[in-house]
């Protein structure tokens, strides 16, 4: 539960979501908020319960108010429900509950306590992005290979390396 923003007439003791997780592009399905409290007793204040439904962007897609009536100090429990259009595309939905208690005190009214919860609603399959992996041997080496010849090994550099004597300037083996 989202503890209200703030409350004067009426405890509010508990306020249950139900709305479902996924639903089909343009769907109409119900949402219910259940709401349970106390509200100070005093037979001269009217009260009732508002639960609207918006976007993120603050635009009211459905608004439902419910009595609870004049208050005798007791417990009570209120469903509301809600119906609501889902958008024709397939998206996360991000949609924002707003629950209003009103108090009707004498002549006038005020807003007693407001509670917001936003949730999230798949409309439509989630798309799916598909992943590829390449399965490839990869070797890692720490150290140079060993090479092993069988026979005989032979000389890469020449038996005679030419050479300029310093003495003579003539051309010897070494």
């Amino acid at each position: 539960m989202t503890a209200p923003v703030f409350a004067t007439f009426c405890q509010i003791s508990n306020i249950a979501y139900n709305y479902p997780q996924q639903v089909s592009q343009g769907q109409i399905f119900a949402t219910t908020v259940t709401v349970s409290g106390v509200c100070a007793s005093d037979d001269a204040d009217y009260y009732s319960i508002r639960s609207d439904l918006n976007d993120m962007s603050g635009l009211v897609l459905s608004a439902v108010s419910v009595p609870i009536g004049f208050s005798q100090g007791q417990n009570w429990t209120i469903p509301v429900v809600n119906q609501i259009t889902a958008p024709p595309v397939s998206a996360v939905w991000r949609v924002l509950f707003a629950v209003y208690i009103f108090a009707a005190i004498g002549s006038g009214g005020t807003v007693d306590s407001v509670t917001f919860k936003p949730v999230t609603i798949q409309v439509g399959t989630p798309q799916t992005t598909q992943t590829f992996t390449s399965v490839g041997a990869t070797t890692i080496q720490t150290e140079p290979p060993s090479v092993m010849l069988s026979g005989a090994l032979t000389s890469i550099m020449p038996a005679v390396v030419p050479c300029w004597g310093i003495e003579d300037r003539k051309l010897y083996a070494r």
